[in-house]
């Protein structure tokens, strides 16, 4: 039963994974499985043998990188699931980040603006020109207000 039902099954359902592409085999496996037991059936009844039951054995196994791939496309696929869902839901999920982002910055502050601003980021001549802009007294520095004094 070992050896010449075993090839009997794999060369099933090697025929019917082959008539299926990836996915389509992967969504029918429930049909693949009927298709392979009615065949089993009629093949072991002519040599006289009953099946009793025919079922998945194992799990499938492929290479890494084609295992990767095939966990990154269900993941994928469980997060598109889950944006669809929560689509109905985007403002109140966007007011409520919004809100939790303002209470961790109130909790990690002094109520303070910055008193320096750092522009490390930018190419040396535009820093040199923003620093001597706004430097109180400059030529270059930008006007200011005249405010009466109260």
């Amino acid at each position: 039963m070992d050896g010449v039902v075993r090839d009997k099954v794999q060369a099933l359902l090697g025929n019917e994974f082959t008539k299926r592409s990836f996915d389509e085999a992967n969504a029918q496996a429930e049909q693949i499985m009927a298709s392979v037991q009615t065949t089993l059936e009629k093949y072991l009844k002519s040599v006289g043998i009953t099946l009793a039951y025919i079922g998945w054995a194992d799990t499938f196994e492929f290479d890494a990188s084609v295992q990767d791939a095939i966990n990154r496309r269900y993941i994928a696929t469980q997060d598109e699931a889950i944006a669809q869902k929560l689509e109905p839901h985007t403002l109140t999920i966007q007011r409520l980040a919004t809100a939790e982002a303002l209470r961790s910055f109130g909790n990690k502050t002094d109520g303070k603006l910055p008193t320096n601003l750092s522009l490390w980021w930018l190419p040396s001549s535009l820093s040199e020109f923003f620093a001597k802009m706004f430097k109180p007294g400059s030529e270059t520095a930008a006007p200011t207000a005249n405010v009466p004094k109260k």
